[in-house]
């Protein structure tokens, strides 16, 4: 995985997931005059948060989050389809153009800041999808590359733009460079923050973070993005609710109070160091059967969340999968959230792969459910060619009709 420009990019070798049996999921406010989304929260941490109350599990995972070996960069050349030929892409400095100037015709009209109103933010939006979108690209931040050529074939920017950042290992310092590439692009930055070292000298546990054993290490963070000023979603340790991790229940004595507990731990050094731009994402798995714990009792409670994330895929016929609509996919997990908390819900990961189904028409029903359902603010597409070919543009036709989605 890339981080600053400096890390190499993780081929998979050093991740501790399980792919055969278990296949491996802060607010989100309206988009200011700037172009550039505000932290919705705000305000102090509480001296404690409501009660956690336990509940049920029940469905199947994604892929992990940890880069493979460099993915192939998008290419900004136009290819023909089986439906007809994709129009002709816009260059990277066309796409910041076009942008630029949305931007500039919106300014009298954006919503005010500091209100996480999906429904503001759709309005402020250009014709098309009305939600937020965004990637994960293999290079980035290390280079612009796919990105830069992802955009100018959909023809719009990414308004979030994702990578993982170990805390163990060479490259868990804060370095602000992907911050910096983000927000030249136009684009919030995502941090996947994860506790755990893929190198094997450290080992992290909820219990240690909550004793403030890596205070320091956290408040380098904190002062590193409260210092950085700008608007950044922070996903700390997701996929709680799964196997494949170090800091999930069941692993190194982890428990669902100790996440909870470590989780808060790390709000408060952040809200100690005034890093009020800082907006905290708790993005589970999506729910399934054999779930290291329910999701009621991984919730930090209100107070300690902005915006809530929900990781999902599509395997196709891959181990025990079996092709699944997009509704399949996501459905029970976004129907368990709302007896847990009412948070702008994102889809923080997603991707299809192309065996065994039509990915195009796939890609379409998503942005049919996302677009439907108004409580999913956006959505972050996970564009690697990892475990299976989850890139938009693996095809013509998946790029023609992710492109369709996005300008509607």
């Amino acid at each position: 995985m890339p981080d600053g420009g400096s890390e190499p990019l993780d081929t998979g070798r050093v991740r501790r997931t399980r792919r055969s049996g278990v296949a491996a999921a802060a607010m989100l406010v309206p988009l200011v005059a700037s172009g550039v989304l505000a932290r919705a929260d705000g305000g102090p941490l509480p001296e404690a948060g409501p009660s956690v109350p336990a509940a049920p599990a029940s469905h199947p995972p994604r892929p992990s989050s940890l880069l493979p070996a460099v993915a192939a960069p998008l290419t900004a050349t136009p290819r023909a389809t089986t439906a007809g030929a994709v129009a002709a892409p816009m260059a990277p400095q066309e796409v910041r153009a076009t942008v630029a100037a949305s931007r500039s015709a919106g300014a009298g009209s954006a919503p005010r800041p500091g209100r996480p109103s999906s429904r503001a933010t759709r309005a402020a939006a250009p014709s098309g999808y009305q939600g937020r979108w965004g990637v994960v690209e293999a290079d980035f931040p290390g280079s612009v590359s796919s990105l830069d050529g992802l955009e100018a074939s959909l023809g719009r920017r990414a308004d979030y733009v994702m990578w993982y950042v170990h805390w163990g290992g060479p490259y868990g310092a804060f370095d602000r460079t992907g911050l910096d590439k983000a927000e030249a692009n136009g684009s919030t930055p995502v941090i996947t923050w994860m506790s755990d070292d893929p190198w094997g000298s450290t080992v992290y546990t909820d219990a240690a973070i909550a004793a403030g054993t890596y205070d320091g290490y956290i408040r380098s963070w904190a002062a590193g993005l409260a210092a950085y000023g700008r608007p950044v979603l922070l996903r700390f340790d997701h996929e709680m609710n799964c196997t494949w991790y170090d800091w999930v229940p069941g692993v190194h004595g982890n428990t669902p109070a100790g996440f909870v507990a470590a989780w808060r731990h790390v709000y408060a050094v952040f809200a100690a160091a005034g890093a009020t731009n800082v907006t905290f994402v708790w993005s589970p798995n999506i729910d399934f059967h054999g779930a290291s714990a329910s999701l009621p009792s991984l919730y930090p409670g209100d107070p300690y969340v902005g915006m809530v994330g929900v990781d999902g895929y599509n395997w196709g016929p891959s181990g025990y999968h079996t092709w699944q609509t997009a509704a399949q996919v996501f459905g029970p997990t976004l129907a368990e959230l709302p007896a847990i908390t009412s948070k702008p819900q994102l889809i923080a990961e997603v991707g299809s792969t192309s065996v065994g189904g039509d990915k195009a028409a796939w890609i379409t029903s998503f942005f049919s459910m996302v677009a439907s359902d108004r409580s999913i603010a956006g959505f972050i597409w996970f564009d690697l060619d990892k475990e299976t070919d989850w890139r938009i543009a693996s095809s013509p036709d998946s790029l023609a009709a992710f492109r369709s989605g996005l300008s509607g």
